[in-house]
């Protein structure tokens, strides 16, 4: 019995995990997908922002007025081996800049939302297919 809850215990944290690691997947790329990601955030008037990987994350339809790229930092100090795309969106009635992770920003292609980082042929997991951009 005490190696059958070791094991539960273990899986348990092997879950956990691995919806973690799913957590930041394309935050922090390489200036040539920041800019090609950039680009194509500049032809859309709105995004979905949402995570499915992530729990208790609804769909979050925003309106974009600015899109740029740079180094993120942490504590003030830039990362300059990567970079990072932020949007001005207005959130809750207000204009903010949001760092994006591109795997959990879904673009209007037609009458649904897909993936941008799919749309881009990066490699990630938005942990759901496309779906109707009416959300």
């Amino acid at each position: 019995m005490k190696q059958l809850s070791s094991v539960v215990l273990i899986l348990a944290i092997l879950l956990l995990a691995s919806k973690s690691l799913k957590a930041d997947q394309l935050a922090w790329i390489t200036e040539s997908q920041a800019k090609q990601a950039t680009e194509l955030l500049k032809t859309q008037n709105k995004i979905i922002l949402y995570c499915a990987c992530c729990d208790n994350d609804p769909k979050q339809k925003v309106k974009i007025k600015n899109v740029v790229y740079r180094h993120p930092k942490i504590n003030g100090k830039e990362q300059k081996e990567y970079y990072q795309v932020f949007v001005t969106a207005k959130i809750n009635g207000e204009w903010q800049e949001v760092a994006l992770d591109l795997a959990y920003v879904h673009i209007k292609k037609g009458k649904e939302a897909h993936c941008l980082g799919k749309e881009l042929n990066f490699e990630c997991d938005p942990c759901t297919e496309p779906f109707s951009w009416k959300t």
